[in-house]
């Protein structure tokens, strides 16, 4: 009745057809119009082009204006000008700016009525001209007239990114680059094309089309800087800056004939610079220059590099271009290759590496071959899914409200298909094509913010291990191929993962430079119709076809260094192109005849090679076999066993020069070569082991080797024939006479045409008896690709091949068609139907109940057996200890202890480097101390028995370093060789440290010896300091009280006298709060500034809010010592990520007054009453010092605390912590927390609504804990992160700062408060967020006062975090209360001035 009642009411004609029909073709009719607006919207908005027209008419009205004012200019000279010339004319005043500007503009006109290279003529650039007029001051590019990529921000243009949606939106403001530039004279007067998105590298756009190579215009000029190449190439501008992301300014140069510089991805600001996947952490952006030589980009990285873009953007190091290592002349060694294994060369690109590596050993410098490690792991896991860890759901929506350049379709459509698409897609191609396979899994992105994570950490782990090579073969600079010659249009977005050769070093965020060394020749060209690629599949037959028609075109090599060292990059760039110069033409190429393939080893060399080898080692006992594949000319390089390597030298080294590096066992045979010299439609090359002939140890050579028969249309060989060796009597063999002959099984010979399709003759019953297993070794490096998927070598008769990566062993064996219902089969039998008894059924269920009780009972037995072993082993540590020092004791028993632990570390640095104190007396005496401090505290997790020989070696030392003799303690998950770094987990006890960190290394080296671990809190997320193996960490001060976390440890151990010196970690205030809590000293720096290597975490890969090494004293003086030390050559040796940027001296030891900003709370936690009094006390004293004051607001601390830090460390909703107590128990310290985050993210989300009302901080710290649904809401969490900081620093700048002074979380809490107010640390977490240096300094102590404030106490909200709070630090009386000083990035050495002012200010009021 009720369902009846509203049809009734209804017209009846609703049910008429008709009307439905008219319904139905009104909603298409409505929908096609909908998208006929949104598409005329489109093209409205698409009428940029009008506008560029119209500026560019403006631009060639002042050129023809200049042009007809001033006839008698010469054009073609002053374009001829390089740089260097240009700057030296436009400063002694022999040219004027405006002739420059103009006659560029004229040229540049003319080049994009040609090519098409501009978006924009900057209009400021004549204003900016006559400006230049009226300055004083020249700059270092005074009157250089540059163009900027068009995504570039410049004051009131659009920055398009190649995009239709962003047209109209004007920038208020230009890039910091742009600043800089214009403050050195430089004259940005043009903005070039881009592809849509950028992430192309052809050049094409809706906007304003395709832009051409100016060298030939059937081929792109590359991208995204392709406009850049195409106008620098055509002689229309001398100096482009852009980004590069994947090569997107190799590409270009290579393409085009030019130099380029890719710098480190954060020596040059990025403030300014729109990118199309913003915060993607993977893969490092950066900026860089290209021009027309090198001296150029060495002019204007040093243009760039200067004080005003440190100022400008203070998160930039501040790290000078450096003339000296680029002027050097000092022979390098250098690391070379030709293929990077992923994509084969092409011929030209080969010959290219060949002639330059004989140019530079010809001058003098050490070529090494080079392999990178695992290119295909690095292109597909590391780069790709890299970049589309999203599943490139970014990219896509990129694209809506916009239209798909149809140079992008292809590319587009595979990226918006849902992962549960590419998936499938990817195992059905894996058989057929195992690398477009990959990259369609890698297409899928990570899924979860914990994999994420993992590929963070993955991209460190494989930074570390190519530098690990690179540092084990001592090399400084490394050559290898730029991918070229410029491709044909049409086929870049078809071949992105050719980019191989460049996103490797985007992805290691090296700098990278490019240089024309020479063209392609009509020789390459021939050899370019035999190029089959490693594979022979589609990618392989595209890049042929992609750089087919090439003759003249200008071929590249790549000149690559480690981080920060662009002026070394400079430096071997600038020899390649001297030397490249100075070569005649064709001298390598052009002698040869068309058909001519070189020829390795003849006869006589083999021979008389060979008859060195040891033969012993070729003695096997299984069957080798012989590969025949396709090959192009002179492709592979060889590796062979020890023994062959010494004896066969010389002819190897004919081959491919020197050889990589040895992967073989000692027991493999000499591997030789032969390619074949007669013409055919391949170049074939046969690979010869050592065949074993009738049980007879010997070595067959192969002189020679027949065509072999190739049945074209079964695509396998039909017959091969090995001639026989009259030394041996063997006769020769060919295979199809032998397929069935017994002696087979003597000497198995297994032959393939194709690499990817192979398609064996019939498998010869002699296969059975020889044996299952056929082991052997490819050797061709890249061979492992091929055997990838087990199924892509079939037999025709049903048998397979299975091999793994790396050395293989392949066996033989039936493939099981119907191996399902073969099992089915088998169940069946097995377990035969019957009727279920119950009592039986439920005697199971109770069987395995209690099979679960035992298994988790034995569990947590195991558990405790750990823990009480890691306990024993302690315990076994300190009486080793204290069993030393009592021996030490009798044998000087006048040792003034007290005395000596007085001392601070700058006197009895003193005192060790003069001899009145000796090393092994400072040792003994702190580790006596450190004994009866940890009985107190329970601050050690360890002492290190390798202090002593630690001892014997500092003594033994010539040079006494800066921490000679001096005992330090560092926190447990700071690496040390043959010690656990445990992080207070059971898990991690069983794992030993295997080498020391980087920072233990400097520390060694400097003098000092580390002598004890000190003890963490469990997985170091908390600011208490328990964990279930070692326990808690008592205050030295107030055993209720604890040190603080999680270098709590630390903080009581210095505390309480028994170390001087300590090193720990600070993620969101693990320095700080101890030192803080324990009356210390602690610094925590920019993160980046002490190398981090060899330090373990529960879990690594998060790079938003990054952790930090520093020290902690009982003086800010041991502090500076202390990073004095560290900041050395020793350290930026070993660790060449960390920015090499020493001490600075005359920051610290300045006097000049200060303007400092202040606050006494951040508004979201209120601190207690001594803390806010620590911070006024110290604000009235530097005012009365000189200082200038300013009052400061952080803004939106309660976003920070809740959207930035937290939901940073809990993006996965808690799981990967939670995984970490897993087999473990939890601290009762953190019960609390680990509750929360058990909570199932939609509980969390419900609870948090709940509670909004009542307990609104709660509810703000459930739903950060609640976590991201997504990789793009990552992101996107990691840019807003990016632009607070710049909000932060703007606020800074505004106000003229030169550091902050404000509070600290203090005083020391009662033990178990820290693990239920983690959100209390918003004084200390925000400036991890911003990644800022800071610093602590106690000030004060609580005095009676304090304590009677703190009763009538509230807070902000009056909730109960601030009862808890006000119960946590109650009882404080006399315990220390510090202040926190702060600076800008990489201005360590000003904090610790600041810090200085502080502390000799405080010192001075206790005195008085």
């Amino acid at each position: 009745m009720t369902q009846e009642g509203p049809w009734q009411d209804l017209d009846p004609s609703w049910g008429d057809p008709r009307t439905l029909s008219a319904l139905l073709c009104s909603s298409v009719a409505a929908v096609v119009l909908l998208k006929w607006l949104e598409c005329r919207q489109i093209q409205q908005k698409m009428e940029a082009r009008r506008a560029r027209d119209l500026a560019l008419g403006r631009m060639e009205n002042a050129a023809c204006r200049f042009k007809q004012e001033n006839p008698g200019t010469q054009t073609e000279q002053i374009l001829s000008l390089t740089m260097v010339e240009l700057v030296e004319k436009l400063k002694d005043g022999s040219l004027s700016p405006e002739s420059i500007l103009y006659i560029y503009m004229g040229k540049a006109l003319e080049v994009t009525r040609e090519v098409n290279c501009l978006t924009d003529f900057i209009h400021g650039c004549e204003d900016q001209l006559q400006n230049l007029k009226n300055q004083k001051e020249k700059g270092l590019l005074y009157g250089i007239p540059i163009s900027i990529k068009e995504h570039i921000d410049c004051e009131g243009h659009i920055s398009s990114g190649g995009m239709v949606k962003v047209l109209g939106q004007v920038k208020e403001e230009g890039s910091i680059i742009i600043q800089v530039l214009k403050y050195q004279g430089a004259i940005p007067f043009v903005r070039t094309n881009i592809p849509q998105t950028m992430i192309n590298y052809d050049c094409s756009n809706l906007i304003l089309g395709q832009t051409l190579n100016p060298l030939n215009h059937q081929k792109t000029p590359g991208g995204s800087l392709g406009g850049k190449g195409a106008l620098i190439a055509g002689g229309g501008s001398i100096l482009v800056i852009g980004s590069d992301v994947a090569g997107s300014i190799c590409l270009p140069s290579s393409f085009c004939r030019l130099c380029r510089l890719k710098s480190t991805g954060n020596r040059i600001s990025k403030l300014g610079v729109v990118s199309p996947i913003v915060a993607m952490e993977s893969v490092a952006p950066a900026l860089g220059l290209m021009a027309r030589d090198v001296d150029s980009l060495a002019v204007c990285m040093r243009v760039l590099l200067c004080e005003e873009m440190f100022r400008l953007d203070p998160t930039v190091l501040p790290i000078p271009f450096n003339d000296e290592v680029y002027t050097s002349s000092k022979p390098l060694r250098m690391g070379y290759y030709e293929g990077d294994g992923y994509f084969q060369p092409s011929p030209s690109m080969k010959r290219a590496i060949q002639e330059t590596r004989k140019l530079l050993q010809d001058a003098g410098h050490t070529l090494v071959p080079f392999v990178p490690p695992k290119i295909d792991y690095m292109a597909d896991e590391l780069f790709t899914r890299g970049i589309t860890s999203d599943g490139a759901v970014h990219l896509v929506d990129c694209f809506r409200g916009d239209i798909v350049d149809p140079i992008l379709k292809s590319q587009f459509n595979t990226h918006r298909l849902p992962a549960l698409v590419k998936r499938p897609l990817a195992i059905v191609l894996k058989p057929i094509y195992p690398r477009i396979a990959q990259g369609r899994s890698a297409l899928c992105g990570v899924g979860s913010a914990k994999n994420l994570w993992d590929q963070h950490g993955a991209v460190e782990a494989y930074r570390t291990e190519f530098i690990v090579k690179w540092r084990k073969l001592r090399l400084d600079v490394i050559l290898c191929p730029a991918l070229g010659p410029a491709f044909n249009h049409g086929y870049a977005e078809k071949l992105f993962a050719a980019t191989s050769y460049t996103n490797l070093y985007n992805v290691l965020d090296f700098p990278a430079g490019v240089g024309p060394v020479s063209t392609v020749t009509r020789a390459d060209e021939e050899e370019l119709k035999h190029y089959r690629g490693h594979y022979g599949v589609l990618w392989d037959k595209r890049l042929e076809k992609a750089v087919e028609a090439a003759v003249g075109l200008p071929v590249a090599v790549r000149c690559l260094a480690l981080p920060w060292q662009e002026e070394l990059c400079l430096r071997f760039m600038k020899e390649v192109e001297t030397l490249a110069h100075s070569m005649k033409r064709n001298v390598f190429h052009d002698k040869r005849p068309k058909s001519y393939l070189p020829q390795y080893f003849t006869s006589n060399s083999v021979q008389e090679q060979m008859s060195m080898v040891d033969h012993n080692l070729v003695s096997v006992e299984f069957p080798f076999w012989v590969c025949h594949r396709s090959l192009p000319e002179r492709e592979q390089r060889l590796a062979v066993s020890p023994s062959a390597l010494i004896a066969a030298k010389k002819a190897l080294c004919e081959l491919a020069g020197p050889l990589p590096e040895l992967v073989y066992p000692l027991d493999l045979c000499t591997i030789m070569w032969r390619l074949w010299q007669e013409p055919c439609d391949c170049h074939e090359a046969v690979l010869c082991m050592a065949l074993q002939w009738q049980k007879e140890s010997y070595l067959r050579l192969m002189e020679e080797v027949e065509m072999p028969t190739i049945d074209r249309e079964r695509g396998f060989l039909s017959s091969i024939q090995l001639p026989g060796n009259a030394a041996a009597k063997s006769p020769p063999l060919t295979l199809e006479s032998h397929m069935d002959s017994q002696k087979l099984r003597e000497r198995w010979v297994l032959l393939c045409a194709d690499p990817v399709h192979m398609h064996l003759p019939e498998v010869p019953a002699a296969a059975s008896t020889v044996g299952q297993e056929l082991d052997g070794l490819w050797t061709c490096p890249h061979a492992y690709k091929l055997f990838a998927d087990p199924r892509q070598w079939c037999w025709e008769k049903g048998q397979v091949w299975e091999g793994r990566e790396g050395l293989l062993s392949f066996s033989l064996h039936p493939r099981r068609r119907e191996g399902h219902v073969m099992i089915q089969q088998h169940l069946k039998q097995l377990l035969p139907e019957r009727e279920v008894d119950p009592s039986a059924a439920f005697a199971l269920l109770c069987g395995s109940a209690a099979a679960v009780v035992v298994w988790k009972w034995l569990g947590k037995r195991q558990i405790q057996k750990r823990m009480e072993e890691a306990r024993r082993t302690r315990d076994e540590g300190v009486k080793k200890m204290a069993k030393a020092v009592q021996q030490f004791r009798e044998q000087v028993p006048s040792v003034q202890t007290d005395a000596i632990l007085s001392l601070p570390l700058l006197e009895l640095t003193g005192r060790l480097r003069e001899g009145s104190l000796s090393p092994k007396t400072v040792l003994y005496t702190y580790i006596e101390k450190a004994l009866e401090v940890t009985q107190q505290t329970n601050c050690l997790r360890h002492f290190i028995p390798e202090c002593e020989e630690q001892l014997q070696e500092v003594q033994q030392q010539r040079e006494k370093g800066l921490l000679y003799g001096i005992p330090v303690s560092i926190k447990d998950h700071i690496g040390h060789k043959g010690h656990l770094s445990s992080c207070g987990l059971v898990q991690c006890l069983g794992s030993v440290v295997q080498e020391d960190s980087v920072l233990v290394k400097v520390l060694k080296s400097q003098g000092a010896i580390p002598f004890a671990m000190t003890n963490v809190p469990q997985s170091l997320f908390n600011y208490d300091c328990s964990n279930p193996t070692f326990g808690q960490t008592l205050n030295p001060f107030n055993h209720h009280k604890s040190p603080g976390g999680s270098s709590g440890g630390e903080g009581a151990l210095i505390a309480g006298g028994g170390s001087i010196l300590g090193i720990g970690s600070d993620v969101g205030g693990s320095i700080r709060l101890p030192s803080s809590f324990c009356g210390l000293c602690g610094l925590k720096p920019t993160a980046k500034r002490l190398s981090l290597s060899g330090a373990s975490g529960p879990f690594g890969g998060i790079t938003a809010v990054p952790c930090a090494l520093g020290p902690m004293a009982r003086d800010v003086d041991s502090l500076v010592l202390c990073m004095k030390a560290l900041l050395c050559e020793k350290m930026f040796r070993l660790d060449p990520t960390v920015p090499p940027i020493p001490f600075n001296e005359d920051v610290y030891s300045s006097s000049t007054p200060l303007r400092i900003g202040y606050y006494d709370t951040d508004g979201y936690f209120p601190l207690p009453p001594c803390m806010r009094r620590a911070v006024q006390d110290t604000r009235r004293a530097l005012q009365a010092a000189g200082h200038e004051l300013v009052p400061f607001s952080p803004p939106r601390i309660h976003c920070v605390m809740n959207e930035l830090f937290l939901k940073t460390f809990f993006a996965d909703g808690g799981r990967a912590w939670l995984d970490l107590f897993t087999g473990d128990t939890v601290d009762p310290s953190l019960k609390s927390q680990v509750n929360w985050c058990r909570i199932p993210r939609l509980g969390k989300k419900l609870l948090a609504l709940i509670l909004k009302p009542l307990f609104p901080r709660l509810a703000d710290y459930l739903s950060a804990l609640s976590g991201m649904s997504s990789v793009k809401e990552m992101w996107n969490h990691q840019h807003q992160i990016e632009v607070y900081r710049t909000e932060f620093i703007a606020r800074w700048r505004e106000l003229g700062l030169d550091v902050v002074l404000c509070p600290v979380l203090g005083p020391a809490f009662t033990s178990g408060y820290p693990g239920k107010l983690l959100t209390a640390i918003s004084s200390t977490m925000l400036y991890n967020v911003l990644d800022f240096p800071a610093g602590v300094v106690p000030v004060s102590t609580v005095t009676e006062a304090d304590e009677e404030e703190l009763k009538i106490y509230q807070g902000y909200c009056d909730d109960p975090w601030d009862r808890m709070l006000k119960q946590a630090v109650a009882g404080a009386i006399g315990l220390p209360v510090a202040v926190q000083c702060v600076a800008l990035p990489w201005q360590e050495e000003l904090c610790l001035r600041f810090m200085k002012e502080v502390e000799t200010l405080s010192h001075e009021k206790r005195v008085a």
